[in-house]
């Protein structure tokens, strides 16, 4: 991982030339490696049992793309990658399906409100973490997607040259968007990242970033509750 974060840091002073104004740029490219877990809690209502999970520390990976179509509006298109891993309980439990792998996809229209201050909405289909029980010793985690559109704030000082912080928030629906045997109602979720970093003179900036999302659905046959924490390294390139 550190080598990784390494590599991923000089990359991006190898990059940067001499571009002064990083604000009048309009076309943004980003790569995101970090490191995450989840925990998943779950209740299977067809027979009152429930159960706590949680992943090892597991990498992944994100790229998105944006473009400022004028001086207050633009878009944004992201994708991210991860393989979650659960360990079966204390030696005594079976977890089936224990490698998950996860995906997220992601459109978003925003706009400047103030040169610090950015509104999104956006649509995106995301994979969460289930949990049911098929007997007293054997337990499955079953990924479910949904579609999650909802809304997002971010805050943060102009894209000069120099130390750049930031911070955002979202909230969202979640609208489960393959059901087959599985009863999954509607549900809801937020999430928060902060990142800091610095923006070099070739319109590159460096940011680590903390995050954190939830998500639940609850009142349904199988009610769960998804939560992630991780960081990572962002690299952007703006030009």
């Amino acid at each position: 991982m550190i080598k990784a974060l390494s590599l991923f840091f000089f990359i991006s002073l190898w990059i940067s030339t001499g571009q002064a104004q990083v604000d009048e740029n309009s076309r943004h490219l980003t790569a995101e490696y970090g490191l995450s877990y989840h925990v998943v809690q779950g209740t299977d209502n067809n027979n009152g049992s429930s159960g706590t999970f949680t992943s090892a520390l597991s990498p992944y990976w994100k790229g998105s793309w944006s473009h400022r179509i004028s001086s207050k509006w633009g878009y944004r298109l992201s994708y991210k990658f991860q393989l979650a891993e659960f360990n079966d309980i204390d030696g005594s439990a079976t977890i089936k399906n224990e490698e998950v792998a996860l995906n997220s996809g992601e459109f978003a229209v925003m706009w400047m409100q103030s040169p610090t201050r950015q509104m999104s909405l956006f649509i995106r289909q995301q994979d969460h973490i289930i949990y049911r029980t098929i007997d007293i010793e054997t337990f499955e985690l079953i990924k479910q997607g949904f579609a999650e559109p909802g809304i997002g704030v971010a805050w943060g000082n102009r894209r000069r040259i120099g130390a750049q912080i930031g911070f955002n928030l979202q909230a969202f629906a979640m609208l489960p968007v393959e059901t087959e045997d599985i009863v999954t109602g509607l549900g809801y979720g937020a999430g928060a990242a902060l990142r800091l970093g610095w923006v070099t003179d070739g319109g590159v900036a460096v940011m680590l970033k903390g995050f954190y999302d939830y998500g639940t659905s609850p009142n349904a046959t199988l009610n769960f509750v998804h939560e992630e924490f991780g960081y990572a390294l962002q690299m952007t390139y703006s030009f």
